[in-house]
């Protein structure tokens, strides 16, 4: 069997903050939207435009690292599952 990897805590917790904030940010645009809650309306935009100034750039940066872990952390070993994980992309897109 193969090895099994250790989950890291705060990499996980960070994934939870990030898609808890695009929810948070998602209603916050829905309720601008809607027009509902005038009496909130600059606490909505100021909380969609404080939320939407980093939620991307986390989420990149947390992509990133997690294919940093996965393909780059012993070179060697994971240049098989690289290329299997490339060819899997390949043929779905294809498909």
């Amino acid at each position: 069997m193969g090895s099994t990897a250790k989950r890291i805590e705060w990499l996980d917790s960070c994934k939870g903050f990030a898609i808890m904030v695009v929810v948070v940010g998602h209603i916050a645009d829905g309720y601008l939207s809607a027009e509902f809650f005038q009496d909130y309306q600059s606490i909505l935009q100021d909380t969609y435009n404080v939320i939407y100034s980093f939620h991307m750039p986390l989420f990149f940066t947390l992509s990133g690292y997690i294919f940093y872990r996965a393909y780059c952390v012993n070179r060697e070993q994971k240049k098989q599952k690289f290329k299997l994980s490339i060819m899997n992309n390949i043929y779905i897109y294809i498909i």
